[in-house]
């Protein structure tokens, strides 16, 4: 069956955001990773009141790895180092908290030395699936419920942490994820910071790693080619 959907993708700002009547014409805002404190500074009150009314009224949000802890209650980040963030968040998609780095990773924001692999248990995969991870969180106090469930989990860490969680919100939804499901092993990244041994890894599950993409964007009514 082809699909006959077409979306077009914008990359936007928050002035976007916060003067355009971007809601009547988004199936899907994507919050990518990064620095999630410019995102509280930019958006500011009237940016975040949109961003959680688009959703309340049926919108739906993608929140990676900064993204994620952007939508949740409360953001805890490299504690204990100068990099220190401990925020209460906006947009409350999540009510519990996302906490960082999962892996005890040295994570800095000007190298690769937070990077590496993650390994996913997948609700609707029967293996684990890897994917590229660099600073992400884990959702804390996570119980799945009609507000929340667990749709990934790190496979490979003790108690297997949740990864990934859906949250219904009003009429909406959101999705957060802590890792990047969204690279892929012909990325510029692993060229850039020479993560060879990364892509590989990666590399080996990719069909996986496509399968959870399409998952998870159709949770929110997308279908995909892949």
């Amino acid at each position: 069956m082809i699909d006959q959907q077409k979306y077009h993708v914008y990359i936007v700002d928050a002035a976007y955001l916060n003067t355009t009547s971007w809601e009547t014409r988004t199936c899907l805002l994507v919050i990518p990773g990064g620095r999630s404190l410019p995102y509280y500074q930019a958006l500011g009150h009237v940016g975040n009141q949109r961003i959680r009314a688009y959703v309340e009224n049926g919108g739906n949000y993608l929140g990676i790895c900064a993204g994620a802890y952007y939508g949740a209650a409360r953001t805890l980040f490299a504690m204990g180092t100068e990099n220190e963030v401990d925020v209460t968040g906006p947009l409350n998609f999540y009510s519990g908290m996302a906490q960082g780095p999962t892996y005890p990773l040295p994570f800095d924001y000007d190298s690769d030395s937070g990077v590496g692999p993650a390994k996913l248990a997948v609700e609707g995969i029967d293996q684990a699936v890897t994917v590229y991870f660099n600073g992400g969180c884990y959702f804390k106090d996570t119980t799945n419920s009609i507000q929340h469930s667990v749709l990934a989990r790190y496979i490979d860490l003790e108690n297997q942490l949740p990864a990934i969680v859906m949250c219904n919100v009003g009429k909406g939804k959101a999705i957060l994820s802590g890792v990047h499901f969204e690279v892929s092993p012909q990325s510029r990244l692993f060229h850039k910071n020479r993560q060879h041994t990364l892509a590989q890894q990666i590399i080996r599950t990719d069909h996986l790693r496509q399968q959870l993409f399409a998952k998870l964007l159709a949770v929110f009514n997308i279908l995909t080619f892949f």
